[in-house]
């Protein structure tokens, strides 16, 4: 089990992004996975549509370049889900207190947390307002 820590101590000792693999590579086919995904899968869950903007690992890489550009180990994310869902459920994750289903973010843990935490209004077309 890995040990937690805060985050803002992890962040601290973290590599810059172009270290971590996020090269043109990446962008490129993280530009084509938005392409093919172009809708948050949380959102989706909760009957809403939000755009794609981050493509989010499902299990954590941590540095293995393996995980890293696992194609099955990709989830499309808005900004919202990738900052406020994801990091609650890999808490959890590290924790031991649930498994890597619940890491993606249409599992039935994911939709309880977007319902419990989501503050902003849903317009009639679906889209948040």
């Amino acid at each position: 089990m890995i040990e937690h820590q805060p985050r803002r101590y992890r962040d601290k000792r973290r590599r810059y992004a172009v270290g971590r693999f996020y090269d043109a590579a990446w962008a490129a086919s993280a530009r084509e996975f938005k392409r093919q995904h172009p809708f948050c899968l949380g959102c989706a869950a909760v009957g809403q549509r939000m755009p794609t903007t981050i493509v989010d690992h499902i299990v954590p890489h941590r540095g293995d370049r393996a995980k890293f550009n696992d194609p099955n180990n990709r989830q499309p994310a808005c900004e919202w889900h990738h900052n406020a869902i994801k990091p609650i459920l890999e808490g959890q994750y590290e924790r031991g207190e649930v498994g890597i289903p619940a890491l993606n973010l249409n599992s039935p843990e994911a939709v309880s947390l977007t319902k419990s935490k989501r503050r902003t209004a849903i317009g009639a077309d679906g889209w948040l307002t």
